[in-house]
């Protein structure tokens, strides 16, 4: 079997680009932020949209008991630390 360097490797960035902007790249990202908005609880919402290179989604606090939440535990952060399978 033939062994292929890393200097062999020719990216496509404009394919990758493309991949990252597509429809199911976008579900995946929206699937992931939505679970760790279920992660954090009450008060957190998410939101996405297609920038110039991918796709992007966030998940931010939704009202003052939630930016409490997360200010005092951290929420967020331990939410996007978690594994998710």
């Amino acid at each position: 079997m033939a062994t292929i360097k890393l200097t062999d490797l020719k990216l496509n960035i404009e394919g990758l680009r493309e991949m990252r902007k597509s429809d199911p790249f976008m579900n995946l990202v929206e699937d992931y932020a939505e679970k760790i908005r279920d992660a954090c609880g009450e008060g957190y919402a998410t939101s996405s949209n297609v920038g110039q290179t991918r796709a992007n989604a966030r998940v931010y606090t939704q009202d003052i008991d939630a930016i409490i939440d997360n200010s005092e535990n951290n929420t967020l952060l331990k939410s996007v630390s978690r594994r998710y399978d």
